[in-house]
């Protein structure tokens, strides 16, 4: 028996996915910045994005809807399907037992700068917070859910949501403190190390509002959504095919 580990097929369609590039969904995502740094702006873009996929069953849970001006552009052009500005168990519960029983249909989430409104991690509450965040691909029903945060400070999100990111984007500007943070805990979709990481971001950030994309899932990133700065899959090819000319230079000698 052969001791290689290959492949495993299996049948995508099962699980409910669809691609617009630069985003596979179903998804996690989240999108930090301070004030000012441009994070509604960005959220008003995605939605316009993400009509194809989503087309219009956006629901958008923020305490401050009503004091944004984009946010509340949103509100009143119809982008938003449901608004809430407040957030607990009760509310997600009943928020996906709706939308279980439109299953033919996709949903976004997106939740601003309510992580303070969030159950205490070791709670009932926070339990069953914890199991939705691990399992939302498959819940209400396979697929249907892809979920959006917006907040200030990356330390505000809980392990839980950051082993099971999909994209991360990073708005305005960051202190060299988390810049450091980042570098250490993100470096995994820049190459892996702290300098690839640095030079990744210093290319992205070049512009007043240029953002950096994280994308965990290809590991890959952009700078915006459309400029590729490192892609890991394009890296190791490019590693293979130069290790492979090098082994036929060998040879010929």
């Amino acid at each position: 028996m052969s001791k290689k580990i290959q492949a495993v097929e299996i049948d995508e369609s099962k699980y409910n996915t669809a691609e617009l590039d630069p985003f596979v969904f179903p998804s996690l995502s989240v999108f930090i910045g301070h004030v000012a740094s441009g994070k509604s702006t960005l959220l008003y873009n995605l939605i316009k994005l993400t009509e194809p996929v989503f087309k219009g069953n956006v629901i958008l849970i923020s305490p401050t809807m009503l004091n944004d001006p984009i946010q509340k552009k949103m509100l009143d052009d119809d982008m938003i399907l449901e608004s809430y500005d407040f957030f607990n168990n009760n509310l997600m519960r009943s928020i996906l037992d709706a939308i279980k029983e439109d299953e033919d249909e996709k949903y976004l989430l997106v939740f601003d700068d309510i992580l303070s409104m969030t159950p205490k991690h070791m709670t009932k509450e926070g339990r069953w917070w914890n199991s939705y965040i691990s399992q939302y691909r498959h819940r209400p029903n396979e697929g249907q859910v892809s979920l959006m945060f917006f907040l200030q400070y990356f330390k505000d999100l809980s392990p839980v949501i950051r082993s099971n990111l999909s994209y991360l984007g990073l708005l305005g500007v960051h202190s060299e403190k988390h810049q450091a943070q980042y570098s250490e805990e993100l470096s995994a979709a820049t190459g892996g190390t702290s300098e690839s990481f640095y030079k990744v971001y210093n290319e992205a950030k070049k512009g007043k509002y240029d953002f950096l994309l994280l994308d965990f899932r290809k590991l890959r990133a952009l700078k915006n959504l459309d400029v590729v700065l490192y892609d890991r899959d394009k890296e190791f090819s490019n590693s293979v095919s130069n290790t492979e000319e090098n082994e036929k230079d060998e040879k010929k000698l």
